[in-house]
């Protein structure tokens, strides 16, 4: 049994859908899962409510177990970055 199948028993295929944000859907999901693989959700850049309706979706075409990929984005602060930077060249100007 492959490695994959040791982690998730109730897979048939050693597949696994990357929750790719854009493409991922509950259909894919079904789909991979009816398959015999692991399906993913991407969950990273929806809003909550819509993340629980897909859920819900995907729970009605399947029965089988999928997962759901989450993360936080970092700070998309330019002026965070920027500080970053005027700190770091101002470290090399010190040794200079």
């Amino acid at each position: 049994m492959s490695r994959a199948g040791v982690a998730f028993p109730e897979m048939q295929a050693p597949v696994i859908a990357a929750p790719m944000a854009g493409v991922s859907t509950p259909a894919l999901v079904a789909a991979v899962d009816a398959a015999g693989g692991f399906g993913f959700l991407a969950g990273g850049y929806r809003r909550p409510p819509d993340l629980a309706q897909d859920i819900r979706r995907t729970r009605s075409l399947t029965d089988r177990p999928f997962g759901v990929n989450l993360f936080v984005p970092a700070p998309t602060d330019p002026r965070a970055r920027g500080a970053d930077a005027v700190e770091a060249v101002a470290r090399y100007a010190d040794r200079l």
